[in-house]
């Protein structure tokens, strides 16, 4: 470190740190692009060699000092009045920067969206975007009622008309209690539970308190390297030590009733762990993945926290401006997706008293119209305020159905 070079870049640190993240966002570098990123740090870089000269280094041989000695004839009310002009004009252009990237969350927005419950039997649609002709979503429940209804007219009431046929028991139906409303949910996972947390739809506040207890570029590992067919993408999660801490913090600090896991978009790669390929949807690829999303289901029903699996979304990965990750093609592996969901069923039929799966809008895998509208996911992963709101659309009954 006593390499002149180096020691240069270190008294300069200072400068490059306060200036690398305002250049950043202004010229878009946080969007994935080596270009655009190599842009940024050349201006960083020239920026912060003016301030060093300019301001700071003055400033620490006395420079400011010395000004002020040279100006104490002049009068004190003049003093000040140069100095809050001076205050003014660093803090007025900062805090309308930052006033701005407060809001810079590529993950929030879209067209405006009404929540409503659905009635009986409706299909859920966006409120901001209807689409007509959306294929229906199959009711497994009503097939199998009427598979049921259809095997017993053909088998134990062979030969008996109609009017002859036993009649169902008049047992009283035990009661069932109306949830107290709005239900508390926390909705914890990856970058895809953010988006869904934050773009709430008008109107879900009566039925639904929401808390986002989202980590972003994390699922349930804190360990492995995501491998991708997309040449020069890397992904570790190293840095995701204490996740499911995280989501658990959040289900306390929320008071939650349920948590809504919502993962899926980190879990369709191989990964690489202590320099072992671990192939997707292999023996040992399905342990891991088990495992970790076990942890953070023990970690919340700990807590007495019912634990709401959604179903994974078919994914439409787009190269759109703003995103953080490249279009990968592993997440628009729809049997990829399949595969997640077969064993999110699996960990929830399981434990059926404290964990429940959740199926999602039917629309991500079959109405393309939908699933690729960049109006719905805006990278086609990552919902805007009518994908969310055709999410909570759909699930709503399932969430209110689960018995606290």
């Amino acid at each position: 470190f006593a390499f002149k070079p180096v020691a240069e870049i270190g008294k300069r640190s200072y400068g490059l740190y306060l200036w690398s993240w305002p250049v950043s966002v202004a010229c878009q570098a946080y969007t994935g692009s080596w270009a655009r990123f190599g842009i940024a740090m050349g201006i960083t870089v020239v920026i912060a060699e003016i301030s060093y000269r300019v301001v700071e280094t003055p400033i620490r041989r006395g420079g400011l000092a010395r000004w002020v000695a040279a100006h104490r004839s002049v009068h004190w009310h003049t003093i000040t009045a140069a100095g809050v002009i001076a205050v003014l004009a660093l803090l007025v252009p900062l805090v309308l920067f930052f006033s701005q990237v407060e809001h810079a969350d590529p993950a929030a927005g879209g067209a405006d969206a009404v929540f409503s419950l659905p009635a009986v039997g409706e299909q859920a649609t966006s409120a901001a975007a209807p689409r007509p002709e959306v294929p229906s979503i199959p009711d497994v429940a009503a097939d199998a009622t009427a598979s049921a209804t259809n095997s017993s007219s053909s088998t134990g009431q062979v030969g008996l008309s109609s009017s002859t046929a036993l009649e169902p028991s008049a047992a009283p139906s035990p009661p069932v209690t109306a949830p107290v409303l709005p239900r508390r949910v926390v909705v914890v996972g990856d970058s895809m539970a953010h988006s869904l947390a934050i773009n709430l739809p008008d109107g879900i506040g009566s039925t639904f308190d929401i808390a986002d207890g989202s980590v972003d570029g994390c699922s349930v590992y804190d360990d492995g390297d995501v491998k991708s067919e997309r040449r020069r993408f890397a992904r570790s999660f190293a840095n995701c030590e204490g996740w499911a801490d995280r989501w658990v913090d959040a289900a306390v600090d929320s008071r939650a009733q349920v948590a809504l896991v919502v993962i899926g978009a980190w879990d369709v790669f191989d990964v690489e762990v202590d320099g072992v390929r671990i192939p997707f949807a292999s023996a040992e690829g399905d342990a891991r993945f088990i495992a970790g999303l076990q942890e953070g289901i023990d970690a919340l029903t700990g807590v007495g926290v019912h634990v709401a699996l959604l179903d994974v979304a078919c994914m439409r990965p787009a190269d759109v401006k703003g995103a953080g990750v490249p279009a990968l093609p592993e997440r628009g592996d729809d049997a990829r997706v399949a595969h997640l969901n077969d064993l999110l069923r699996q960990v929830a039929a399981d434990q059926p008293e404290t964990v429940t799966f959740v199926p999602g809008p039917a629309q991500w895998c079959s109405d393309e119209e939908i699933a690729t509208d960049l109006g719905y996911r805006w990278d086609g992963v990552h919902v805007y305020v009518p994908g969310a709101n055709l999410i909570y659309v759909t699930i709503a009954q399932s969430l209110l159905d689960i018995p606290l």
